[in-house]
Formats: C-alpha cells, structure tokens, sequence
C-alpha cells in the first residue's frame, strides 16, 4: 500500500480526506482543521465545527488529528483540548500538542 507522501507525488487527481477524534468519539460536521509547528515551539490545533459541540469536547480530552488523501490518513497532531470559545456560527476547538518546548537544560 502506498503512502501520504507517495500518493501526493503520484497520483493526479486527490481528494483530501480527514478524521479527527475528541475524547475518544470521531467528530463529524467539521467545517475547518487548521494545524501549525515551529521549532522551538509548542504544536497548536484549531477545529471548527457547528453549535452545539457534542460532550466528548471538554478541556484537556484527547485529540487526535489524521490528515491525507483518496482516504489514506496518517497523524498530523496528537494533543489535547485547551479551550473550547463559541459564537453564534461556530464553536472552535483550540487545542495544544502533546510534545512541549523543551526549555530544561541537561
């Protein structure tokens, strides 16, 4: 079975597929998943879904988030829930990676 990363370099047509898990309960309805690293940096995770979030979103629930294409996902952050701020049109999922900025000198 091929890879992300073969896929992406050798199959023209793609379809971005995703899956993202709250507590341990996979979430559906997802509008926008956005992700981000930096050396030196903590790894931060935003999910947008509609009002209201189901009760597996609470703070500091597991979440993790797989990413890729033609359904042939791999993990792109594992962390928890950090805040959970709601409008009218959304409720965003603020999360943090589980890895943390070294910052002990050995």
């Amino acid at each position: 079975m091929a890879t992300v990363a073969e896929l992406y370099e050798t199959v023209d047509a793609k379809r971005a597929s995703h899956l993202v898990a709250v507590g341990g309960v996979i979430l559906t309805g997802i509008r926008r998943i956005e992700w981000h690293f930096s050396i030196g940096q903590v790894p931060a995770c935003t999910i947008e879904i509609a009002n209201p979030p189901p009760p597996s979103v609470a703070l500091q629930a597991a979440v993790q988030v797989q990413a890729g294409f033609n359904g042939l996902l791999q993990v792109v952050i594992t962390g928890e829930v950090e805040s959970v701020p709601r409008n009218e049109g959304a409720c965003l999922i603020e999360c943090t990676g589980k890895s943390r900025r070294l910052e002990v000198t050995y």
